[in-house]
């Protein structure tokens, strides 16, 4: 098991600028500078500097207590490095991963060119009546399709290789391959323990079937890959369980085979995007070697990030799939950022959220409130991180602002800066929009807030210069939901645009979560009646979309909303005050009395548990597509995706905001009349069919795409078809359109379009109609940015939100995150479980 080492905190002068080589070179005595397990956060990567190393990095003393060891990994593209360069594994076709030591990190920065790597904020951990909702029962039956002969890999926590769901009826495992990332090497696999690294200081453990087997058959327990923390045993059996401990609790493809890639240690809520990487890598290439088609699932995420999918995460997953490799798909969760709030009594516009966005007029300035929570004690010790999107044609500064005013000017495109004052750290990274070398988002602007402040205070970003700005803030350390904080929260608050990373990749199937149940019973014989807006809805935290280049997300929602499943032998919460079953901080709809039985609220039986969250939903759907892969083993990401969604139904539930949606809720009947075809001519009616967009409001710049997505049906509800394409027409009103209307596949009709260059306040007008006559139509208003679309609250000119005095949070609502509801409380946080 890994363990964090400390010393003292590396310190930097104020409002010091940075000149690139001693920027990158200085950077490297902090990032092995640990601070103490208190204020201590994880670096999943490291920030170098790229061809402007100041411009593309995060600064000495913000970064200090980033780092936990003397050894890390490091996410790199390989076309700047040599595949031989030492402690180099290539682990996808644009990525590897680069294991490194104090020793060797000032070399490595030191070439020439300058190598690039990236740091990213921590990722997180993002059956019964859910095969009723997505119809499983009935496509099994129909076409006796139980995932044979197909790989469920899961990225995750773990997995009990001793639950009966991941057992055969003899006894031995389901499990082919399982790497632990946190496991000591076995020695039984020096080939595979190589090629992932194992054989590095870090070191993993890499078992096949036959070590699995021994395990479970030892007495000794020690010698199992367990999943203490219980997220993985979850999601696993949401996938592919087998119902062996209860057969109403079967997963979706119950006789899948299992490759599992354990990321995250006990209770360690920060991982690794380096692992991550490799585990997906592990799963991919074993399935590969057994010549089965394969589904991975990766439920993690976080709201800090480039939100247009060009994180080297995303990228690096995507190398895994597309129509150049039939028989791969990989399933992330969109995340559970989505939940808005209210903030008693604050100065500031309502709602509050962890996403906003701004358009920033030429000559004032606007600016944005972060309101850090009070919640004991005089000080509040953390970390806020801040991402920032724009336009590669915006020219925008940015500035940093205390509660007595402006503290750090605007710095331009480029710059860096850096303050300090006591314990208090902040730096702004402007990145150069014209920087090709860099690949984490050209645009993008970052901010670290690190330390100790007084408690309650209010700080502001400062924002000068032209053009829209999307702003997303994650909340670590003491404020981290993991340690029960309500977190940092900017004002006026959008839902729309909380897709997390890497869910917003393009490429890689994101899905959103639907409420699964109304109530249960715990192994306490008490009924749970959780607080929720309804079944098939679409519960508050689930994230929205589109991301930032305007991409329609999530794909496909599927329950996720109080989904039961396998419960962790090592995260029973009769066993460890840790679990994530808890039931910490858990919200029923009858407040009175509720959950009297405390830790056991989420266990339903010695076996099972309930989780809630869009950590819930992916495995239910990369389930799903495992049973399609054995209908069709050649079907690539980009077919399943579309023919998911050319079989996709209308929510039941209310209560959502459209872009939560994408185009529907999975429903494998559909697939099937998608998939199978239908005989003769099936006409889609108004009544029964819809329109979906990325997007609720249009931009007028002519460029920034919106998907629309026409769900056409017949009378009955099923996928139309069967019919001239030329019959189907598509109009507009203010829109440039960038991609036709065309059928994409049985039921589904998908155009591209961008509001026209100066239409503002305006409507984007599509009308789409059969033989002439209108069948479906939307309006879209146009405008620079969310705000201004609605007639709310807008940066524009010298506006600001509130007064610049700022405001303390008080109260606020209650609400449940996935991790079993354990430490959060608020749902827009997410364990990326959930």
């Amino acid at each position: 098991m890994r363990k964090n080492t400390s010393s003292s905190r590396c310190s930097s002068g104020r409002k010091k600028r940075l000149p690139g080589g001693i920027f990158g070179l200085a950077l490297v005595g902090c990032l092995f500078c640990s601070s103490t397990g208190q204020a201590q956060i994880d670096a999943n990567e490291w920030v170098k500097a790229g061809r402007q190393a100041d411009a593309n990095a995060i600064s000495p003393g913000s970064v200090g207590s980033f780092a936990t060891s003397s050894t890390a990994k490091l996410l790199v593209p390989l076309d700047t490095l040599s595949r031989s360069t030492p402690g180099l594994i290539a682990v996808s076709r644009r990525y590897g991963i680069l294991h490194t030591t104090r020793e060797h990190a000032a070399d490595f920065l030191g070439q020439e060119p300058p190598p690039r790597a990236y740091w990213t904020a921590p990722r997180r951990l993002l059956m019964d009546q859910a095969a009723i909702w997505t119809g499983a029962w009935q496509y099994r039956a129909a076409t006796l399709s139980t995932g044979r002969g197909v790989v469920v890999g899961i990225v995750d926590t773990g997995i009990d290789v001793t639950h009966d769901d991941f057992r055969e009826s003899d006894g031995t495992t389901r499990v082919a391959w399982l790497i632990d990332f946190f496991g000591t090497p076995l020695g039984q696999h020096p080939e595979l323990e190589a090629r992932y690294g194992c054989n590095q200081e870090d070191g993993c453990a890499v078992y096949g079937r036959a070590e699995i087997n021994a395990a479970i058959a030892s007495e000794s327990r020690n010698d199992d890959p367990e999943d203490d923390i219980g997220h993985g045993t979850h999601v696993a059996s949401l996938a592919a369980g087998n119902g062996a401990s209860d057969p109403l609790r079967v997963g979706m493809a119950p006789e899948a085979t299992l490759i599992i890639a354990r990321v995250s240690g006990v209770m360690q809520n920060e991982i690794f995007d380096a692992d991550i990487l490799a585990g997906a890598a592990f799963i991919f290439d074993q399935a590969d070697g057994l010549g089965l088609p394969v589904v991975a699932n990766v439920s993690l995420g976080s709201d800090f990030g480039p939100h247009d999918g060009s994180s080297p995460l995303g990228e690096a997953l995507s190398d895994f799939v597309g129509p150049e490799q039939p028989g791969h798909a990989l399933v992330v969760a969109v995340g559970n950022s989505g939940a808005l709030e209210v903030v008693e009594d604050s100065p500031y516009p309502q709602p509050m959220g962890i996403h906003t966005e701004v358009h920033v007029a030429p000559g004032v300035d606007s600016r944005i409130p972060i309101l850090t929570p009070a919640e004991g004690g005089a000080q509040t010790r953390g970390s806020v991180l801040v991402w920032i999107d724009k336009q590669p044609t915006d020219e925008l500064s940015i500035g940093f602002d205390r509660h007595d005013g402006p503290w750090l000017s605007p710095v331009a495109s480029g710059e860096s800066v850096t303050g300090t004052d006591d314990e208090l750290v902040v730096s702004i990274v402007n990145n150069d929009p014209n920087a090709s070398a860099n690949n984490i988002g050209p645009a993008g602007i970052k901010v670290i807030v690190e330390g100790a402040w007084p408690a309650g205070e209010t700080f502001a970003l400062r924002l000068r210069g032209r053009g829209t700005a999307s702003v997303w803030i994650q909340s670590e350390g003491a404020l981290s939901p993991f340690r029960g904080s309500r977190g940092a929260l900017v004002p006026a608050a959008l839902k729309e645009g909380t897709v997390t990373v890497p869910a917003d990749h393009p490429k890689l199937i994101s899905v959103g979560a639907t409420n699964n149940r109304e109530s249960w019973d715990t192994r306490n014989f008490e009924t749970i009646v959780p607080f929720q807006n309804g079944l098939d809805s679409v519960p508050a935290y689930s994230s929205a979309g589109p991301g930032t280049a305007g991409i329609m997300k999530p794909d496909i929602v599927a329950p996720g909303g109080f989904v039961v499943g396998a419960l962790s032998i090592a995260a029973d919460p009769q066993q460890t005050a840790l679990s994530i079953f808890g039931g910490q901080g858990f919200v029923c709809a009858n407040e009175e009395g509720c959950c009297s039985t405390g830790v056991d609220c989420q266990v339903l039986d010695d076996s099972h548990a309930v989780l809630q969250g869009t950590s819930m939903a992916a495995p239910i759907v990369a389930g799903a597509l495992a049973l399609f892969l054995e209908r069709d083993p050649t079907l690539n990401q980009d077919e399943l995706r579309d023919l998911m969604q050319a079989g996709a139904r209308q929510i039941e539930g209310g209560g959502y905001s459209p872009q939560q949606v994408g185009p529907g809720a999975l429903d494998l009947m559909g697939f099937e009349d998608a998939f199978a075809g239908r005989d003769g001519e099936h006409l889609p009616t108004a009544a029964e069919s819809w329109l979906a967009t990325s997007s609720s409001y249009a931009r007028p710049d002519g460029s920034w795409s919106i998907t629309l997505n026409a769900q056409l049906r017949d009378a009955d509800g099923r996928p139309a078809g069967g019919f001239s394409p030329g019959r189907v027409t598509l109009t507009t009103k203010h829109a440039v359109v960038l991609d036709a209307l065309d059928p994409v596949a049985p039921g589904l009709w998908r155009a591209h379009m961008a509001g026209q260059a100066g239409s503002g306040g305006n409507e984007l007008e599509v009308e789409i109609r059969l033989d002439g006559e209108r069948l479906l139509s939307i309006r879209l208003p146009i405008a620079v940015d969310r705000h201004v679309a609605v007639g709310g609250a807008s940066l524009r000119g010298g506006c600001q939100l509130g007064a610049p005095g700022g405001g303390e949070p008080r109260g606020g609502l209650a609400c449940l995150f996935v991790l079993g509801w354990a430490f959060a409380r608020r749902p827009r946080r997410y364990p990326s479980a959930a």
